[in-house]
């Protein structure tokens, strides 16, 4: 596994404590909100601000470390880049968990059957978890 140090490094971005703690924080958590990536950093920073937060992930969206998972009604959420996914969102108690299935075949009738090239796709399942159900 590439060290996050490496990681910052291979984008062309400084390292800094602050951004390497980021990036530990959505390697062990996964899913994050800005306000839990706040309320954590902040912990361990005192002097960090909430626009240094925001500043580092719309970084690190662009230069491509981290998606932005947006789920309807909800503050969106950031993962780290890693191999093409879907999400399941629990209804009840908000959790957001990954779940890797195929939607090549989806995404190929959308295009067979409406004349529309599909470059990529988002696919959210929204329902109960099993600790809600």
């Amino acid at each position: 596994m590439i060290k996050n140090d490496n990681i910052l490094k291979n984008h062309k971005l400084k390292v800094t404590p602050q951004r390497l703690y980021l990036l530990e924080l959505l390697n062990i958590n996964g899913h994050m909100t800005i306000e839990e990536l706040f309320d954590e950093l902040k912990a361990v920073y005192d002097n960090i601000s909430l626009a240094t937060i925001y500043k580092n992930i719309n970084l690190f969206l662009e230069v491509g470390l981290l998606l932005e998972v947006k789920i309807n009604e909800q503050k969106n959420f950031y993962e780290l880049e890693k191999e093409r996914h879907s999400h399941m969102f629990c209804k009840n108690c908000s959790s957001l968990n990954d779940i890797v299935i195929s939607s090549n075949s989806l995404e190929q009738e959308v295009s067979d059957k409406n004349s529309f090239n599909v470059i990529t796709s988002d696919i959210t399942f929204y329902g109960l978890c099993n600790a809600c159900q």
